[in-house]
């Protein structure tokens, strides 16, 4: 089994998504993971997170503080 991002809670937790095969199928849980992400955006976005008393708002990769 493989577990992807695939969404975050309404309280901005991050949500994955388990797939899960028969014994021996790696490679089709595998690819069938692959072929999720490469559809979406999940994987790219990160949950908001309080560091220091700041929000911590990352964008794609670049994180930028608001206080």
């Amino acid at each position: 089994s493989i577990s992807i991002p695939c969404g975050f809670s309404n309280s901005g937790f991050p949500i994955g998504l388990m797939i899960g095969g028969a014994p021996h199928s790696d490679a089709r849980v595998i690819a069938l993971a692959r072929a999720y992400q490469s559809k979406t955006v999940w994987h790219l976005r990160r949950p908001q997170l309080l560091e220091c008393g700041a929000i911590f708002r990352p964008r794609m990769g670049e994180g930028q503080f608001e206080k």
